[in-house]
């Protein structure tokens, strides 16, 4: 299981039978920079107040995640405005990252942390092999 999602009750709408389906991927944005031990409630706090939050998701390694909300309207508003801030455990903000989640990005790997020096032919080597 490779995300933790935050089911917070004030970030659902009520649901006619089993689980709230997830919203469209342009409804969502994914956040990169996000502090080591940030919970998805604290995800949530950060983006409530700039627009209505559906629900949050934390990979496992919490480095990034998704929110989710309930119209592409407020993921709009969302990448025009100054992105919000978490603050870690040791008191130092955070400015969160923000990218827009489409359809046309469901079978691309994104890595990082490659050094500069590395050619494009040694990180493919790396990739495929």
């Amino acid at each position: 299981f490779f995300f933790g999602t935050c089911t917070m009750e004030c970030c659902h709408e009520p649901a006619t039978s089993g689980d709230t389906p997830r919203p469209k991927p342009e409804y969502s944005i994914c956040v990169s920079n996000v502090p080591p031990g940030t919970t998805c409630q604290q995800l949530h706090k950060a983006f409530e107040p700039l627009a209505k939050v559906h629900s949050c998701e934390l990979a496992e390694n919490g480095k990034y995640g998704f929110v989710h909300f309930h119209s592409q309207d407020a993921v709009v508003r969302i990448l025009c405005l100054k992105a919000p801030m978490i603050t870690d455990s040791d008191s130092n903000a955070h400015t969160l990252k923000l990218s827009p989640v489409s359809e046309e990005a469901q079978n691309v790997l994104r890595i990082g942390g490659f050094s500069k020096d590395l050619a494009y032919t040694e990180v493919n080597e790396l990739i495929v092999q």
